[in-house]
């Protein structure tokens, strides 16, 4: 996790860190009125993400939960073609396999599988909208990994399903993303490929890492605490207690 914290009064004044076990940091920062940007997750269960974000309210600043996954060109693309689909969304899925990395698989210490992958809720979350509800969740490990699979429903599609899959043999992380209509258009997320040429405004482009930096300065100008992006982050990670119980783990 990575974390910067701003004064409300002094933005020249910064901290910096990068630890899992990070909530005692940022509380402290939070009550000492900084704003605050950290990875995602904000924390490893619902009621903590709640708490925190109460408590940025509390004290009139910002606390900001860091997604590039959602600012990729491939993912916008993604989610503008799902916005424009007249046909009914027959199904959906987004999957993500990869590799043990001495923290993703130490369910106590990353809170759980779509709890370090909260990103995949997010995501689904952004394409289908608000109204998502789980409806089973299945964790297997074995000698040579995990898969972990959720299903969910929406009024928008009422077959989706998230699956993350890791191994303890080392392999490349890969994430798909594809949805079904009814008419049998499949629309998938695909990778994006810098032009040949590019143009002054698209070499004048930020990068997504500071794209997303420039939304939480936004944010602190505004000081509008309990954001869109707020109310996502709180509603992913219940949806991911829920998923977690289902499986029998319990919110850290």
């Amino acid at each position: 996790m990575i974390l910067n914290c701003f004064h409300r009064s002094h933005l020249t004044h910064a901290l910096s860190v990068c630890d899992v076990y990070i909530n005692c940091y940022f509380r402290k920062s939070l009550e000492h009125c900084k704003h605050v940007l950290v990875e995602f997750p904000v924390s490893t269960s619902a009621a903590v993400t709640k708490d925190l974000y109460t408590l940025a309210n509390q004290k009139g600043v910002v606390l900001h939960e860091e997604n590039i996954a959602l600012l990729t060109p491939g993912f916008l693309s993604l989610k503008e073609q799902i916005t424009e689909v007249k046909a009914k969304i027959v199904s959906g899925e987004i999957s993500l396999s990869g590799s043990y990395n001495g923290w993703v698989e130490d369910f106590n210490k990353s809170g759980g599988p779509f709890c370090v992958n909260i990103s995949l809720i997010e995501s689904l979350y952004e394409l289908i909208g608000e109204d998502i509800e789980v409806t089973n969740g299945k964790l297997d490990i074995n000698d040579e990994g995990f898969t972990a699979q959720a299903n969910l429903t929406s009024s928008k599609c009422s077959q989706l399903s998230l699956t993350v899959k890791r191994t303890k043999e080392k392999c490349k992380r890969e994430k798909q993303m594809k949805f079904i209509l009814e008419n049998g258009q499949v629309i998938e997320e695909t990778p994006y490929k810098p032009p040949t040429t590019s143009s002054p405004q698209q070499n004048n482009k930020p990068g997504l890492f500071m794209q997303d930096f420039l939304l939480y300065m936004d944010e602190i100008q505004g000081i509008k605490p309990f954001t869109y992006e707020t109310r996502r982050s709180i509603r992913c990670m219940e949806l991911a207690d829920n998923i977690h119980h289902l499986m029998g783990l319990s919110p850290n």
